[in-house]
């Protein structure tokens, strides 16, 4: 959830925000439109008859004043957009810090924030922490023990361990900027036109993903670098960071997949050109 929107009546949250963008600019569209035929015709009548509408005039006035505020609203949504941002992201981007955990390998070797030399890149950038899942207190972990027993506690298999280090960002960065404006764009509205200009689809961000809930940009890269942490992160994380910057592809070319391979021997057999046991002599 972002914020609820007195003027649309709901919510607008990463399942609506594409389709709130499409309402505003089609509204935009519509009180355009309008202005442009009331001009058009009060601006006849007054030539023709010599006296206004004073309804048409209302009309025009109203349309107008939508045109200005809609227009408004889609221009801003937009310009967040371009930037990955939400609406309350928005009001304080300039001081805004983030705490990201950031998988490391299970054989990683963690350099020590305090060591000298360990965060010399970072700047203002605080050290950072590490965290193991899953959590298990010993007080729990020795009741558990009593309560099961140790043969049926010993067979049971653990869950695998995996360590994060939390990553702090500097002040004003986006880890969810995927590095251009036309990848922002696309992570909304969609990778076709249809989908920019039809409410069919959610948008791309919205679907839910294995390794974080949205997409990172090239923050995380450089948070990584920042913290020295370039051999000790998942290798799967860096992919992901790189297929973001990849988003945007407009208009991809449609792969025609190869015809099952009974299909082409039922084809070729007609034409003549299969040999099958039977026919040999």
């Amino acid at each position: 959830m972002d914020h609820f929107c007195p003027w649309v009546g709901g919510i607008v949250s990463e399942t609506t925000m594409k389709f709130f963008v499409q309402f505003v600019f089609y509204a935009t569209f519509l009180c355009g439109l309008i202005v442009i035929v009331l001009a058009y015709y009060v601006d006849d009548r007054k030539k023709k008859l010599g006296d206004l509408n004073v309804g048409w005039v209302a009309v025009l006035a109203v349309a107008g004043l939508f045109v200005l505020f809609s227009a408004g609203m889609t221009m801003s949504t937009l310009w967040m957009t371009s930037s990955n941002l939400t609406t309350i992201e928005n009001l304080n981007k300039g001081s805004q810090v983030y705490n990201i955990a950031v998988l490391l390998k299970p054989d990683a070797a963690i350099p020590n924030p305090s060591q000298p030399g360990a965060n010399q890149d970072a700047g203002t950038a605080p050290g950072y922490g590490t965290i193991t899942y899953p959590l298990l207190l010993q007080a729990h972990q020795s009741e558990t023990a009593r309560s099961v027993g140790p043969e049926s506690s010993s067979s049971r298999p653990s869950p695998p361990r995996r360590t994060f280090a939390v990553l702090s960002t500097r002040p004003g960065m986006n880890p969810w900027d995927l590095g251009s404006v036309w990848a922002n764009l696309c992570s909304l509205m969609g990778n076709s036109f249809d989908q920019w200009f039809l409410p069919i689809k959610p948008s791309p961000f919205a679907m839910r993903r294995r390794l974080t809930e949205y997409q990172f940009g090239p923050v995380i890269l450089e948070l990584v670098h920042m913290y020295r942490l370039q051999d000790a992160v998942s290798e799967d994380l860096l992919l992901d960071v790189g297929q973001g910057r990849k988003l945007g592809a407009f208009g991809r070319k449609k792969v025609h997949r190869r015809r099952p391979r009974k299909h082409e021997e039922r084809r070729r057999r007609r034409r003549g050109t299969v040999v099958t046991p039977g026919d040999v002599v």
